[in-house]
């Protein structure tokens, strides 16, 4: 009974684990955010297999059955929900399924370039499992993207604790700190900035001015080029 306990304990840990890394969707698109409820059943998990192991005088065999009941009937729930989950979002998603997308940035207020916050252990990035960056100048989109509109570049800054909207702009910086400006704040050279967003061409090897902005949306490629290399001014 101990072993079958600790098997299906560890089994079931495996799979949230693996959900998580797969997780590339917004809760939104799905009627239980599966992990949170994953997480309420490994806690009863855990009660149960720890009663069991304190107290295995109080066993009976009666009593075992609903021990097993308690841990099989959630865990199988569950673990069914969030299979489902991943299938369907795999298969209504607008990537088709998992991607790999990156684009290259660049933050730049009033002539400096602006440090974002360093990517600490554990997690080794800033944002979500699904749009972050490592340290490397460098937007990740890794999971399902249900839709295009969820890796706009509002919603990377929104990930990374900042905000971006057509007119202006807070940017998370190292030690903790925030700064924002807005379309005519002032700069330090005495003249008023203005919010842009600048693409390159790979072509030309020139930047053009997007005027989509915050709802700008990545190119889908894992190399850059042909990926895109963004830069997001205020000057």
């Amino acid at each position: 009974m101990r072993r079958f306990l600790l098997f299906v304990v560890l089994s079931f840990v495996f799979a949230v684990a693996h959900g998580e890394e797969e997780a590339a969707s917004p809760p939104t698109y799905l009627p239980i955010d599966p992990f949170p409820l994953a997480l309420y059943v490994f806690a009863l998990v855990l009660f149960v297999v720890a009663a069991s192991l304190l107290f295995p005088s109080l066993l009976t065999p009666s009593r075992k059955k609903m021990a097993f009941l308690a841990i099989a009937v959630p865990v199988g729930a569950v673990t069914l929900y969030l299979a489902a989950s991943t299938v369907y979002l795999n298969l209504t998603s607008e990537s088709g399924g998992p991607v790999h997308w990156h684009a290259d940035f660049e933050i730049w207020l009033c002539g400096e370039k602006a440090q974002l916050p360093h990517a600490d252990l554990p997690a080794n990035y800033v944002g979500t499992p699904v749009l972050h960056y490592h340290d490397d100048n460098r937007i990740h989109v890794e999971g399902v993207v249900v839709k295009k509109e969820d890796i706009a570049l509002h919603r990377f800054f929104e990930a990374i604790g900042g905000e971006l909207s057509g007119t202006s702009i807070t940017v998370p910086l190292e030690g903790d700190r925030q700064v924002a400006y807005s379309n005519g704040n002032v700069c330090p050279n005495g003249r008023p900035g203005r919010l842009k967003l600048f693409v390159k061409n790979h072509e030309t090897g020139t930047f053009y001015e997007e005027p989509a902005l915050e709802d700008y949306v990545i190119k889908p490629h894992f190399e850059v080029p042909p990926g895109d290399y963004l830069k997001i001014v205020f000057e």
